[in-house]
């Protein structure tokens, strides 16, 4: 058996319906068959999702391996892959999505070229629709387009920094495309659209209703993650300014989500929780406290939400929230529009 050149960890919950695509998805050339590793973790699915990754188990036993745990959310999945991986080079596939089966066969042979910490590769959001965006990883711009997807790490970088996801909670792929960035020291981009990231899907955790219902998850989240940068020294200031970035641009969503398209009840509920986070950004990183402030709704609506809320201890009106939620129809309307033709 050839030594494995690529492991694909797949959480997989309930995923029967969609679970077949996926993993058809992976079915590459025989010979980059023989170098992937596909590893399908079974968090305690009460459907048919592992009968259906024993099927593959059996039908490609050297590629397919499937791990049956007790439910435990989706950091165990990815913790429990890391630890019994072989590949050199390892990234995450969710159960709903899939591969561009070609692109992922030309990825593989590429790969095997390759000795660098990263490698960024591109990918595709479908609408339920059927409409595609094209997402490109520049890496020149990675603070801004990183995304889990796109994201290959040699074994060797989650070593390095002792990666663990966060056990227990949902949202916990913000990590992933955390931590592992302060032990890579050289970056390969490949331009290859490879991830397929299917949108719409009643349920799935990026719903923003289940987003705005769950988002004391991502509050636990950006608590470890200003522990991380209070502690950590960063030599190189590109990783300092990469990290620092991202931990912004969640924050800013968090506060999104809470202030701004939370209903009155769930405000109430979330209060405590985002006065506690709030008082930990100011106390130990005063900096990007002071950024936030400088937070607004939408270009459309230059509103500093987070500092009116810090000083009024309040929201914006309804009609404030009313008329962003409707612009940010138009915006995606418009979108749709520019799609199409």
């Amino acid at each position: 058996m050839k030594e494995k050149l690529l492991t694909v960890i797949i959480p997989t919950y309930n995923m029967e319906k969609l679970l077949r695509r996926c993993l058809d998805s992976l079915l590459v050339s025989e010979e980059n068959m023989q170098r992937l590793e596909v590893l399908v973790v079974n968090d305690g699915s009460k459907d048919a999702s592992s009968a259906i990754g024993h099927e593959y188990a059996s039908r490609y036993p050297q590629t397919f391996c499937v791990i049956d745990k007790e439910n435990g959310h989706y950091g165990s999945c990815i913790n429990r892959g890391l630890k019994v991986m072989t590949g050199r080079y390892v990234r995450i596939l969710d159960a709903d999505d899939y591969y561009q089966t070609d692109h992922l066969d030309s990825f593989m042979t590429l790969l095997k070229d390759v000795d660098s910490d990263l490698v960024l590769t591109d990918m595709i959001s479908v609408y339920a629709d059927g409409r595609q965006i094209r997402l490109s990883a520049n890496p020149d711009d990675l603070t801004n387009k990183a995304e889990m997807h796109m994201m290959t790490y040699r074994r060797d970088v989650l070593d390095k920094v002792d990666y663990q996801q966060t056990e227990g909670i949902s949202y916990t792929d913000q990590e992933w495309i955390f931590y592992p960035m302060t032990g890579v020291n050289s970056i390969k981009y490949i331009p290859l659209d490879i991830y397929v990231y299917m949108l719409d899907r009643q349920g799935q955790s990026m719903d923003l209703e289940v987003e705005v219902k769950k988002v004391g998850d991502k509050m636990i989240i950006a608590r470890r993650m200003i522990d991380y940068v209070k502690a950590v020294e960063f030599e190189d200031s590109s990783k300092a300014h990469y990290i620092k970035h991202r931990l912004l641009r969640f924050l800013r969503l968090i506060y999104k989500l809470v202030l701004l398209y939370q209903t009155d009840e769930q405000y109430r509920s979330h209060l405590s929780e985002l006065e506690a986070l709030d008082t930990k950004v100011k106390t130990d990183l005063p900096g990007l406290y002071e950024t936030m402030n400088d937070v607004v709704i939408s270009s459309e609506i230059p509103l500093k939400f987070v500092k009116r809320w810090r000083e009024r201890h309040r929201r914006y009106p309804h009609v404030v929230l009313f008329l962003h939620k409707q612009l940010k129809c138009i915006d995606v309307f418009l979108r749709k529009i520019h799609l199409r033709s």
